[in-house]
């Protein structure tokens, strides 16, 4: 049976991945509508967010729960925002803080930043952008390379691919077919996956469609050895960000990764030289 015409097997067995990769947002405003419109939009972009209306919640918060960055408006509760940094400095913590406020012209944002602010951003800013600089906050605090999976139930492709971008700094964790990509996914920390359309136990389309029945927003980029306009045209009615040809010339794929990963906030050293 040639690639084309292997079917795809519908529902891969197995447990619901944890969410290994969700990042825990702490949102601190005392304006109520603010508040919940932003916790709102960062939940439905994936992020588990908790809220404190004044800087003691907001402490109690921090002693309480595994906090991975920390959005605080300007003054809370007449109180200055950035007086969480001291807070921190003072329990040895280095969880990111960044401004999140209605108005910052330069010298506010100067003077933030100054302070130790990670960023600042404004509200009115698009929730895309705001996750972006949640997320290159993180990554500088935490030095964490970006982790991509690969999935192909060909051991050389993986070798190769591996090879390449574990030499742009980006981590590979492996998979040979969907059902291990699967458990992978499950255990670990993903920010994009690399899969094969056709392997021995299911397609990468089949993996795409089972991510997003359990709501994993996670990026795909697919490749196949026999590319078509079907294929791409399914791909990308199930969310795939890319369907590219398998070639000598990895240029292309290796583009793709790091415009995914740099729209995302999480350039590889290789962009950041």
């Amino acid at each position: 049976m040639t690639e084309a015409e292997r079917p795809d097997r519908g529902t891969i067995p197995g447990q619901k991945p944890v969410a290994a990769s969700v990042v825990h947002v702490l949102l601190v405003d005392d304006t109520n509508e603010d508040l919940l419109r932003s916790r709102s939009a960062l939940t439905d972009h994936g992020m588990n967010v908790s809220i404190a209306q004044t800087m003691l919640e907001a402490f109690n918060s921090i002693r309480s729960s595994k906090i991975d960055a920390i959005l605080v408006e300007s003054v809370v509760g007449g109180q200055p925002g950035l007086e969480i940094l001291t807070f921190l400095l003072g329990k040895g913590d280095s969880i990111p803080v960044l401004l999140y406020t209605t108005n910052a012209d330069e010298a506010i944002r100067q003077e933030a930043l100054k302070k130790g602010a990670a960023d600042v951003i404004l509200k009115s800013s698009p929730i895309e952008t705001v996750e972006i600089a949640i997320r290159k906050a993180i990554a500088k605090v935490t030095k964490e390379p970006p982790r991509v999976l690969l999935v192909d139930d060909d051991p050389l492709v993986r070798k190769l691919l591996k090879l390449t971008f574990e030499t742009d700094g980006i981590k590979i964790l492996e998979a040979s077919g969907a059902l291990q990509a699967w458990e992978v996914i499950r255990r670990h920390r993903v920010h994009l996956i690399l899969c094969d359309v056709y392997m021995a136990d299911y397609t990468g389309l089949d993996l795409i469609r089972n991510m997003r029945s359990q709501s994993i927003d996670i990026p795909v980029i697919l490749f196949t050895g026999r590319p078509s306009p079907e294929l791409s045209n399914e791909a990308r009615l199930l969310g795939a960000v890319a369907v590219l040809a398998k070639s000598s010339n990895l240029d292309p794929l290796r583009d793709t990764v790091f415009q995914v990963l740099e729209n995302a906030g999480l350039a590889p050293c290789a962009l950041l030289q």
